[in-house]
């Protein structure tokens, strides 16, 4: 089957891996194959997780002989995800407001981490976006285990995002409010769904909580308590609920749900709050941490709510070989189910992060040019050598052979000055291919920039800027010398000297342009041009002490807007730029 129509998925879960080969047929999902190994390692060690999938992953890869190209899932408790609301910006300057957005909903810096967005809703005044972010350490290193294993690595995911394609995918016609959790190892998600929407939150609380319960209740360590959790949820249709053993256990199960129950009530409070939903009318359940019916049974109670068993295999077919296995597989792959619904498409706003850094996904797309690009290194090489053979075989003929010498090495002289012609056009896309990947560079440096000139803007109040315009070594000239020039002088006040040499175009180093307007809120007959200028100043001076500006030209500002009686006074301040750190 082509790589077309069907996705190999792999779910880098806490406590297991799963890869599963999911095909699409029409609108239908197939999953052709599943296998999973559990991972080995202590739970309550957090850094060994890693070591963990870096082993799981490779007895999968061995096991299933898989190779080519996968889908990637990671665990929720690895990712900081949340939907924010923006305000609604034209396209061009929608990466702009998501980079300062996300520098201020995240706690930490932007080059300490790899992140993501899509956007969700828009309503022309707020646009609500999904963010999603996970640490450069976590993420370089989970890609090393990765590429150790030969598969190559198409995106990587966050299975908190995902369960709301499968809620929408499984239960298309639901329309009330409704709460899906996702009971996981380490954390759970919680999804809620509404007409308008969905509002997701991530807690801290799983299967190795429960564990940790029994381990307190009973006295033994957590790897005991894991294996006595295991056995008895297997066996606990058959046990005696009389004995003093059973009764322990639903005392550590009770208290654990307690606790989980309160997280999804705060949870339920945050969501009517944010989103200004209605009461929660069904509660659905999945994920590994709830295949207990005891759980689910004293969640129930602790919540005071039915709660549903979700099927997220729900209009998803099996082959034959898993179907016998489909209660069991419907509690693991709900996460695998919703990336293949991402990947195919199939619903509208499905959770699509791709928390793969930039500088892989640029090598992977080198890597597979590398064909193409060996063809014609050899093309190249070649080339030469067929054209000296002509010119050795030449000499050889005799003087009277001369005319059909000079006919055969004219096309090779002609292909020589095209390739001649080639390699000066190489050098060029080369230069501007540089330039591209300077750009990239700096892109970091735009948006400490952009958070700079924000923070500046925020204390000033009453200020925003119209045109940002950014002077490289060439002559500028003032596109916007109606509404500014020639009424600046270098102190901010109009006199006949300003228009004069606000004309003159003046060759720049590395400049940028600020040019905004405040708004003066005094009456026309309070307003005091030296206060307003001192203003202006105020806001040049808090421009200077970003880390990017080494100095700034006199302000100019333009009276004339006054003088008509509107209460805006323009601005244009020249930012001299720290060309150790260019934008």
């Amino acid at each position: 089957m082509s790589q077309e129509l069907n996705r190999l998925i792999i779910n880098c879960g806490s406590s297991h891996v799963s890869a599963s080969i999911v095909s699409k047929q029409g609108d239908k999902l197939k999953i052709e194959k599943s296998l999973s190994v559990p991972l080995e390692y202590d739970f309550q060690d957090e850094d060994a997780w890693l070591d963990a999938v870096a082993d799981g992953i490779r007895d999968i890869v061995r096991e299933g002989k898989l190779s080519g190209n996968a889908n990637f899932i990671i665990p929720g408790n690895q990712v900081l995800a949340k939907t924010i609301r923006v305000p609604s910006v034209d396209k061009v300057k929608q990466a702009q407001v998501l980079a300062f957005e996300a520098q201020q909903n995240l706690p930490y810096e932007l080059d300490e981490v790899v992140w993501d967005s899509q956007i969700l809703n828009d309503d022309g005044i707020e646009t609500e976006v999904l963010l999603g972010a996970c640490k450069q350490e976590t993420i370089n290193g989970f890609c090393e285990v990765i590429q150790r294993s030969g598969l190559v690595i198409d995106s990587i995911n966050s299975s908190s995002v995902l369960t709301y394609s499968v809620l929408e995918y499984s239960e298309p016609n639901l329309e009330d409010d409704v709460l899906l959790i996702n009971v996981g190892a380490r954390s759970s998600t919680l999804l809620f769904k509404n007409e308008e929407g969905f509002f997701f939150r991530t807690i801290n609380l799983g299967g190795n909580t429960l564990t940790q319960f029994i381990s307190d209740t009973l006295g033994k360590d957590f790897a005991e308590a894991d294996d006595i959790k295991r056995r008895f949820f297997a066996e606990e249709d058959a046990l005696d609920k009389e004995s003093s053993a059973v009764k322990l256990m639903q005392t550590s199960v009770s208290n654990f749900t307690r606790r989980f129950a309160q997280e999804v009530t705060r949870s339920i409070v945050m969501y009517r709050r944010q989103k200004g939903g209605d009461a929660v009318k069904r509660i659905f359940i999945t994920g590994k941490g709830s295949n207990s019916p005891l759980v689910r049974e004293k969640l129930a109670e602790s919540l005071d709510h039915e709660i549903e068993l979700f099927d997220a295999l729900s209009g998803v077919e099996l082959a034959p070989a898993l179907d016998a296995d489909r209660d069991t597989l419907n509690f693991e792959l709900s996460e695998v189910v919703g990336e293949a619904i991402k990947e195919f498409k199939l619903v509208e706003n499905y959770g699509n992060l791709n928390l793969l850094p930039l500088a892989i996904r640029q090598e992977l797309k080198f890597i597979r040019q590398k064909p193409i690009l060996a063809l014609a290194a050899v093309l190249i090489a070649v080339f030469p050598w067929m054209f000296y053979f002509g010119l050795s075989k030449a000499t050889d003929l005799t003087v009277d052979s001369s005319a059909s010498l000079k006919e055969l090495a004219g096309p090779f002289e002609r292909n020589k000055a095209v390739l001649e012609a080639n390699t000066v056009r190489s050098e060029v896309l080369s230069e501007s291919i540089s330039q591209v990947e300077g750009l990239v560079d700096t892109k970091t440096n735009w948006i400490q920039f952009f958070a700079d000139l924000q923070a500046s803007i925020f204390n000033a109040k009453d200020v925003w800027i119209d045109d940002l315009t950014v002077i490289r070594p060439e002559a500028y000239v003032d596109e916007y010398a109606d509404e500014y020039g020639d009424d600046y002088d270098d102190y901010g006040y109009s006199d006949s000297d300003s228009g004069e040499e606000g004309s003159e175009e003046t060759a720049l180093d590395y400049e940028v342009i600020v040019k905004g307007k405040m708004l003066v809120r005094e009456p026309s007959n309070a307003i005091n041009q030296d206060v307003l200028a001192n203003r202006i100043k105020q806001l040049q001076a808090s421009f200077e002490d970003s880390n990017f500006v080494t100095a700034s030209k006199p302000p100019k500002i333009s009276w004339k807007y006054l003088s008509d009686g509107l209460k805006v006074l323009p601005f244009e301040i020249n930012l001299i730029i720290d060309t150790e750190k260019p934008l």
